[in-house]
């Protein structure tokens, strides 16, 4: 009796394992994220510096040069012509401006009220414990400028020009309107050696303000081109605009001793 049912169990497990699996899943997820990003940054940067100079000399002779501009286009109203022929208003400086020592200053403009300025001042001294200063003041102002151009071509080119000088060269070219343009150069020079106090400033202002400006099918061209502004030494400025209401200014102070 016991082996029969031993040998029907074995024949129960035999037809379960021949016979096909059969499987029903079913699955149901639910997924629910919060997530929340909180950045917060602060960037401070504080300086503070105090620079307390004392200096006691027994000064024997002194050199102070101070240069002072002040250009001022104040109220203006421009309205613009046709222009038919593209050349005009033109601006051009070919060729020139070259080999020249000392001080040059060049003022060109084919525009409509523009201010340009060249102003150099130098002192020296040759005497022992000397206190030199330089000073080099600019200001420009433009103020209740408007303008109106229509079909107005106005063109400022610098070409082959302002190269191998030695000193100081100044030069500005205008061929737009309402422009502020200045080269402004102090040099102070103690030549005597011994104790020397050298002291440089150089101070600049432009104003801006209540501007104004159309144009309608306007064509301004400004270059500088062949070679120009190289082989100089010393001080150069050089200010061109075909623009309008511009203030363009260079300004230098130099101090030294020997």
């Amino acid at each position: 009796m016991r082996k029969l049912l031993g040998i029907t169990l074995g024949l129960l497990v035999c037809v379960a394992l021949a016979m096909p699996a059969i499987a029903d899943v079913s699955v149901d997820v639910t997924v629910e994220k919060s997530k929340e990003i909180n950045i917060w940054e602060e960037v401070w940067i504080g300086k503070y510096a105090c620079i307390d100079v004392k200096v006691e000399l027994e000064s024997k002779s002194a050199a102070e040069a101070n240069a002072m501009l002040n250009q001022v286009n104040t109220e203006n109203a421009y309205t613009g012509v046709i222009v038919i022929n593209p050349d005009d208003p033109s601006s051009e400086i070919s060729n020139s401006i070259r080999q020249n020592s000392g001080i040059v200053g060049v003022n060109q403009a084919s525009g409509t009220m523009n201010n340009q300025g060249n102003v150099v001042a130098t002192a020296t001294t040759t005497g022992l414990s000397a206190f030199v200063n330089s000073q080099a003041a600019t200001e420009q102002e433009n103020e209740l400028n408007v303008e109106l151009q229509l079909l107005a071509v106005s063109a400022g080119r610098i070409d082959g020009s302002i190269s191998g000088n030695d000193g100081v060269v100044g030069v500005n070219q205008a061929s737009g309107s309402l422009n502020n343009q200045a080269n402004t150069v102090a040099v102070a020079a103690g030549l005597g050696g011994g104790h020397v106090v050298a002291l440089a400033e150089a101070d600049l202002g432009q104003t801006n303000s209540l501007l104004s400006v159309t144009d309608i099918a306007a064509v301004r061209v400004a270059s500088i081109s062949g070679g120009s502004i190289t082989g100089n030494s010393g001080i150069v400025g050089v200010n061109q605009s075909s623009g309008a209401v511009n203030n363009q200014a260079n300004i230098v102070s130099v101090s030294f001793a020997e």
